[in-house]
């Protein structure tokens, strides 16, 4: 029954049917050739999502790492299936009613984002303390396909592209900490304040944004996530083998997610940044057009800088000028280090008291 313990190893077709599949299946997500014993799937693309960090983000957050990373290469969301591993914890720590919510659960966000659901396995183990998901997506076909980049890399890319961003800079990291800290958090600020560090799912899924980016010219994107907008910065300058100059007065960060970080003393800009995205788009003179600006702004991306020849990987601040070192842990990881194993196992939800 739904309320009991399960055994260890992977889970029977009885439990697979009740709290696995018919949840799914309601969904109306699920692809027809879903079944027991069926793992995988036919597609043209793939990603694949991080297990877990240290604390728990929500599902969506969980889906939206995997299903970005197509959706900044330009897939067609229509075309994008996920596949889910789950696993649970034995010894009596985690009852099927558990599992049952955790799928509906994924069911519900792809129904939300239009996503298919095609199979995945589900597992419980006592190698784990708590639940820990994995998400692969896969993509049948592209929207378009995203433009070259130009010859020789960075020399040409850097003294003609403009570096835009869409999103805010660690919202999805500030929602997880006002999610995990919650009781802590409200002995410093008000409650109003700690439900704005929430995120929605328009915001986190960049689907809408990576095609607007596409319709204006864009030649490269990068999704921001763990890390936050300085990883996301470094890689993408890598991946592009150039250098830029970024004005961090530009990057749109909420003030909740400032107050947030500064609470526990955490950098925002190398905090987990799901449902941001990055983009480099072709200039002339140094500029876009004024029609592909005006829709940019239109489409929520602001100019934050522009790529550069060379490798230099510059940040300012009004006057102060530095260079971005190497990606850092992303500074949940940070926070989890700092504040020893009882916050790295979840203990943040009870109002943990340790030192932020």
């Amino acid at each position: 029954m739904a309320g009991e313990f399960m055994k260890s190893g992977k889970i029977s077709q009885a439990v697979y049917d009740r709290s696995v599949f018919r949840p799914l299946k309601r969904s109306g997500s699920l692809d027809s050739g879903v079944f027991y014993g069926a793992d995988s799937a036919g597609c043209a693309a793939v990603s694949c999502g991080p297990v877990c960090g240290p604390f728990d983000p929500s599902i969506q957050m969980r889906i939206a790492e995997a299903v970005n990373n197509l959706a900044v290469d330009g897939a067609d969301p229509a075309g994008c299936r996920i596949q889910t591993g789950i696993t649970v914890p034995s010894g009596g720590s985690f009852s099927e009613s558990a599992l049952l919510d955790l799928v509906t659960e994924i069911g519900k966000c792809c129904a939300v984002w239009e996503l298919t659901l095609a199979g995945g396995h589900t597992e419980c183990s006592d190698a784990v303390l708590r639940p820990v998901l994995t998400v692969s997506a896969s993509a049948s076909r592209l929207r378009t396909s995203v433009p070259a980049l130009p010859p020789a890399g960075g020399k040409d890319c850097g003294t003609s592209a403009g570096l835009y961003m869409a999103g805010r800079a660690g919202s999805a990291g500030s929602a997880v900490l006002a999610e995990n800290f919650r009781d802590r958090l409200r002995e410093r600020f008000p409650l109003s304040m700690i439900d704005a560090a929430r995120i929605s799912p328009e915001e986190l899924l960049l689907f809408g944004k990576a095609a607007r980016a596409l319709e204006n010219g864009a030649v490269c994107m990068k999704d921001v996530s763990r890390g936050g907008v300085f990883a996301a910065l470094w890689e993408f300058s890598s991946k592009l083998q150039c250098g830029f100059e970024a004005d961090l007065k530009k990057i749109s960060i909420r003030q909740e997610t400032i107050e947030i970080c500064e609470y526990f003393d955490l950098n925002p800009y190398q905090l987990y940044g799901q449902g941001a995205i990055l983009a480099a788009v072709p200039e002339k003179g140094g500029e876009t057009s004024p029609e592909e600006r005006d829709f940019l702004l239109r489409a929520g991306f602001q100019r934050i800088g522009s790529l550069t020849a060379g490798k230099a990987r510059i940040i300012r601040n009004g006057e102060e000028i530095r260079y971005l070192e190497r990606p850092q842990q992303d500074a949940l990881n940070v926070l989890a280090e700092r504040s020893g194993p009882d916050l790295r196992q979840g203990g943040g939800r009870t109002g943990d008291k340790s030192s932020g």
